[in-house]
């Protein structure tokens, strides 16, 4: 019929495109698959010698570090790393990203000549430690980061090289450079449907840029000293937060509890994953805060088994479990552990879909 491929063109494209992949495919035919990306399991708050049976009590695989430089929290780092590696289990060891006298800003040099030293001393201290498995930044970089107006001007200069061409973009009326702050920039759009322009969009864009370069400036602390291990990123909260992960990182936590962003209970808000994942650009090992009872939604334990298989169907490596305080403060705490072991044992092997 007129204006219809043939089918003897519609196969000549398939086999021309099918072609075109299998040049452009690094692997032959015969060769192995690529080896599958490491899974971990872990709960946060499980350290020393009690952590670590219960780790094993629950079916779980990692160990979860956070570290300080001070000599005591290395050595008892290094002693848990031993007796894991011992017991067959993995260990992340979570580094000091955060300073106690400024916040986190990629901008401020006395911020990065505090936490750059203090970051490689850790990971020099344990890289030689065989029984540490991983490396991790520090949790919620998005709530340490500090925006500044500095910030934000640096970032439009570059964008737009003069007053004069930011201006025409936005239209607006800026007279200095100093004269535009995050409020000020908000404001321009302040008549805009839904409050959306180039002006908020612009100071989006800033914000995306600087969380980026503050989680790129510590990945690069870490692939300094060793270039080896998995690296993965801390706790990241907000959706717009996945988005502006360095390609440095190989794993990425994202966090999207149902008593915090979406009341999601079938799947627990699971297109985090699928954000976190970036067409399969990073590995992804969400992490999910634990319900317990009297909480509606604790279920008997199946509403964990339900948001792990959901991850697992969307491309997880592993999951996070958060709440061992919550736990053990709950209303029957030996009952939410010996369910949530029988959840993660249905489980084991799950986390390996595509």
């Amino acid at each position: 019929m007129r204006g219809k491929p043939s089918l003897v063109l519609t196969l000549a494209v398939l086999a021309g495109l099918l072609l075109a992949r299998s040049a452009a495919s690094p692997g032959t035919e015969g060769s192995p698959p690529p080896a599958p990306a490491r899974q971990f399991t872990w709960m946060y708050g499980l350290q020393g010698s009690a952590g670590l049976d219960l780790t094993r009590r629950l079916g779980l695989n990692t160990l979860y570090l956070p570290t300080t430089p001070a000599v005591d929290s290395v050595e008892e780092s290094r002693r848990l790393a031993r007796a894991a590696e011992a017991a067959g289990v993995q260990v992340i060891v979570a580094l000091p990203t955060l300073s106690d006298q400024r916040p986190a800003d990629p901008d401020d040099p006395a911020y990065l000549d505090e936490v750059g030293p203090r970051i490689r001393a850790v990971v020099r201290q344990l890289a030689s430690e065989p029984g540490v498995t991983a490396w991790a930044m520090g949790d919620y970089a998005e709530r340490a980061l500090r925006y500044t107006p500095q910030g934000l001007q640096t970032y439009l200069q570059k964008r737009y090289g003069s007053l004069e061409a930011l201006n025409a973009a936005w239209g607006s009326q800026f007279p200095t450079w100093p004269a535009i702050t995050l409020t000020s920039a908000r404001q321009v759009d302040a008549e805009r449907p839904f409050g959306v322009g180039r002006a908020s969009v612009d100071v989006a864009n800033y914000q995306a840029d600087a969380l980026r370069r503050l989680l790129r400036f510590w990945a690069e602390q870490v692939r300094g000293v060793d270039s080896a291990r998995p690296l993965f990123t801390g706790r990241l909260a907000l959706y717009r937060s996945l988005v502006s992960v360095p390609r440095e990182y190989t794993y990425v936590v994202p966090e999207a509890p149902v008593d915090v962003l979406e009341p999601d209970l079938v799947s627990q808000n699971v297109q985090a994953v699928d954000l976190a994942r970036q067409a399969g650009a990073f590995e992804v090992v969400p992490s999910l805060r634990l319900p317990v009872p009297p909480e509606p939604h604790y279920g008997a334990g199946q509403t964990v088994g339900r948001w792990l298989r959901e991850a697992a169907l969307h491309g997880a490596r592993g999951v996070a479990l958060d709440g061992l305080g919550r736990v053990r403060e709950s209303a029957s705490p030996d009952d939410v552990v010996r369910k949530l072991a029988e959840q993660l044992k249905d489980l084991a092997g799950a986390f390996h879909l595509r």
